[in-house]
């Protein structure tokens, strides 16, 4: 079952790291495709005598540079913004330097698919703001006639040849992104076919898993808890006193204690596998006192083996709106924590009242008592068991279904206690519909 949750979460998460890896390594291509140019183009132009676009141009070699060692150290956004700042910058530069006329803007047409590209996952939004950004530029410079002239005259041929070269560079860098594209996309379909095939074989395995677990549960929750619940019974009911020694006498409370925690223990793994594969719904209606009275009725009959006094005080016209088996549960696994940790002669209550948004019910006990440790992890919903009394053992379960069902319910359980005094549980339900 992790298995299976961890490929079904990281579904989502690896699709999403897929688009940002292969954004980045198209980063890393095109920090390369912008050296190489930037090397051509200075050579171009320092041999053509036109030395300050040489310049320019190689300006963008260290740039490059620098970038690829951002992305290197992880610094991938910063080098990112980096390199297309310097970029946008030269491009920017040389047209006002030499003219549009030359075909250098076209450069841009490759910049704002490679700005899109390379953000993706969570740097998407910066992607469109930068495309945005390089745009305005762009349409700037396109509505501009601005230029610095002097000097920097070219014939028609000089225009001839940047022009040509200037469409040729940046058509080929445009092509080589789209092909990127085109592999990306690719690449990304056959890993999604293969995850899809890896889940559904995962899915074939867990609904066998599945279906075995729900026979072992049938087979627990009938086969074995209802002779053991007629061996508890018969125990609880037998009067042992009379023909017994004392190491018999213990011999027989052990057994009582052991058939006690067992038959509660697979009472709470049954609803708590149940509880886990969401097949327990919370299916609310009106509860009087008298369906509160059969309830705390039929647990303590099954529950109460160390001569405990147990009372109930319900308080008149205190009906709760809540799903009578989850509320069944939630009081059998607080009247057993109860008995538990209540010594011999000890006394629980159980009691209602009536407040301005709902019923309380609240179980109190003579026992042990605990520190502010438990109470609060108890609260939390964290797993906490000891000896009892009576060294009855426990497993943990029971109070972690008591908070599941309370939230279930829109509530949640309070806990009062001093050690050595006992201790008080309490939670509110709603009394109307």
């Amino acid at each position: 079952m992790k298995r299976s949750e961890i490929l079904i979460e990281g579904t989502i998460i690896s699709n999403e790291n897929i688009l940002v890896n292969k954004g980045n390594l198209l980063h890393r291509i095109i920090m390369m495709i912008v050296l190489c140019q930037s090397l051509f183009y200075t050579i171009f132009n320092y041999a053509l005598g036109n030395t300050i676009q040489a310049y320019i141009t190689f300006s963008l070699v260290p740039v490059s540079i620098i970038a690829y060692i951002f992305s290197l150290l992880g610094n991938t956004t910063l080098s990112k913004i980096f390199n297309l700042i310097c970029v946008v910058g030269v491009i920017s530069i040389l047209a006002i330097l030499v003219g549009k006329e030359t075909g250098i803007l076209f450069f841009f047409i490759p910049i704002f698919v490679s700005t899109l590209i390379v953000f993706q996952g969570k740097e998407r939004w910066l992607g469109y703001v930068l495309t945005s950004i390089s745009f305005i530029i762009f349409l700037f410079l396109i509505l501009s006639n601005y230029r610095i002239t002097e000097g920097n005259e070219m014939n028609p041929r000089e225009i001839e040849i940047e022009w040509m070269l200037n469409i040729g560079g940046s058509c080929l860098v445009t092509v080589m992104e789209l092909l990127f594209i085109l592999t990306i996309s690719n690449s990304i379909q056959r890993q999604l076919i293969e995850k899809s095939n890896s889940i559904n074989a995962i899915n074939k395995e867990l609904n066998a898993t599945i279906h075995t677990r729900d026979k072992m549960i049938s087979v627990i929750s009938h086969d074995v808890r209802g002779p053991l619940s007629l061996i508890n019974s018969g125990l609880n009911l037998v009067n042992w006193e009379a023909n017994l020694d004392k190491d018999e006498k213990e011999i027989v409370k052990e057994l009582q204690n052991r058939a006690d925690a067992t038959v509660n223990l697979i009472d709470n793994l049954v609803l708590w596998s149940r509880s886990q594969t969401k097949e327990i719904h919370y299916n609310p209606k009106l509860l009087s006192n008298n369906d509160l009275n059969d309830i705390l009725s039929n647990i303590l009959t099954l529950q109460n083996s160390k001569g405990i006094r147990i009372d109930w005080q319900l308080n008149e016209g205190g009906n709760v709106f809540t799903d009578k088996n989850l509320l069944q549960a939630i009081l059998r696994n607080l009247l057993s924590n109860a008995v538990k940790y209540t010594s011999i002669g000890g006394s629980i209550t159980v009691k209602t009242k009536t407040l301005a948004e709902g019923t309380e019910i609240s179980i109190t006990d003579s026992g042990m008592g605990m520190n502010e440790e438990t109470i609060h992890k108890i609260e939390s919903g964290i797993s906490h068991t000891s000896l009892g009394t009576e060294n009855e053992k426990g497993h943990g379960i029971g109070l972690q279904l008591v908070s599941e069902f309370l939230e279930k319910s829109g509530s949640k359980l309070h806990i009062k206690s001093t050690i050595g005094k006992g201790s008080t549980f309490s939670f509110i339900l709603g009394s109307k519909a």
